[in-house]
């Protein structure tokens, strides 16, 4: 595999957690999803990736947490382009 050109970190949007940390108490951390506001969060950021990535294949490394699975779909990056892979270590 070849050496990545760039590395670009982003967090998930805003979950349930985020904007009401009592929600812990009735979820499981692992659950919980976007808000609303999380989600237009993730998809401006799709936005901004899609520009940046352009025609390039590009590797996404994701937690197997809800939040950050809605988060990635949210990002509409090209199938045909995505490699995915679900990384434990990322929780």
């Amino acid at each position: 595999m070849a050496r990545p050109r760039r590395i670009v970190l982003v967090r998930h949007g805003e979950s349930e957690g985020n904007a009401d940390d009592t929600v812990y108490e009735r979820e499981p951390d692992h659950a919980l999803r976007l808000t609303p506001a999380g989600l237009r969060q993730a998809e401006e950021t799709g936005e901004w990736l899609r520009d940046l990535f352009g025609e390039d294949r590009v590797s996404v490394y994701v937690s197997p947490y809800r939040r950050t699975h809605e988060t990635l779909q949210a990002f509409r990056l090209p199938a045909d382009r995505v490699r995915v892979r679900e990384e434990p270590r990322l929780r």
